[in-house]
């Protein structure tokens, strides 16, 4: 079953093959009907463990977490086939009344000038997350 917020805001899975190569980093409950249509392979980068040849790297509330944050993005990006995309879904850096705390949080900003030392460029930017900022970016 498709997720009806991603018709609505005119974004779905439509881009991505059945069969694609996935790598979903910090993936809670974002919309399961996306992960049905999608093969999602789940690794450890640090460790060896995600396949290059990748068609996308979804990254959800998780680069908090990314130690040496450029060089990371560096590495992720290597795993991308020709024309992939690396996608960065995480909160942005305002207090709300619900979601993580504030050093859990990377501002849009940031993540954007981290991406550009690791050669990736802002290629999209869905707007339809009230709380959350969306970045698919492409290697340069």
């Amino acid at each position: 079953m498709r997720d009806p917020s991603f018709d609505q805001a005119n974004c779905s899975t439509s881009g991505v093959k059945p069969g694609a190569r996935v790598a979903v980093i910090g993936l809670d409950a974002l919309a399961p009907a996306l992960l049905a249509e999608i093969e999602a392979r789940a690794g450890q980068l640090l460790r060896g463990r995600l396949a290059k040849g990748c068609d996308l790297v979804l990254i959800v509330d998780a680069y908090h977490h990314f130690p040496d944050r450029p060089r990371y993005l560096e590495r992720l990006a290597a795993l991308l086939r020709p024309g992939g995309r690396l996608a960065n879904i995480d909160w942005h850096k305002k207090k709300t009344a619900f979601g993580p705390p504030m050093d859990h949080r990377i501002a849009r900003e940031d993540f954007l000038a981290d991406a550009a030392k690791a050669n990736l460029r802002l290629v999209a930017e869905p707007t339809f997350l009230p709380h959350q900022y969306f970045l698919l970016l492409a290697p340069r």
